[in-house]
């Protein structure tokens, strides 16, 4: 596997699934593809920002992750988190550092059902 290129990027990064308002957290370099696919990054379907919010850029070749590096998004990470708290119902607190508010965010979610809860419908 080839090294990522990380041009001063800060992590943990922020990517926003544009077609289902999904989020997730992507903690280091070598985590990138731990939520993502190389192949759904190539074909422009999240965007990225740092833990700043600053826009980031992805560069995939043949699936694999060349280079991060700064970059202009079509929205900023606000607005990516706003939209991701309205597809959950959940309501944003404003004036938090961003891993604050995805923190908050994610304190919020519905804890996740087990493999067992899931298969045999209890609790």
């Amino acid at each position: 596997m080839a090294r990522i290129k990380a041009l001063d990027v800060t992590f943990p990064l922020f990517a926003f699934e544009k077609d289902d308002r999904s989020m997730y957290l992507i903690e280091s370099p070598e985590r990138f593809l731990y939520h993502l696919e190389a192949i759904d990054i190539e074909n422009g379907e999240y965007l990225f920002w740092d833990s700043t919010g600053a826009g980031v850029c992805v560069s995939v070749t043949r699936g694999v992750i060349e280079q991060v590096a700064y970059g202009d998004q079509p929205m900023t990470l606000p607005q990516a988190f706003e939209a991701y708290a309205q597809a959950l119902k959940l309501q944003m607190y404003r004036g938090q550092s961003p891993l604050d508010i995805w923190r908050s965010l994610q304190s919020r979610l519905p804890p996740r059902k087990t493999l067992w809860s899931r298969l045999f419908g209890g609790d």
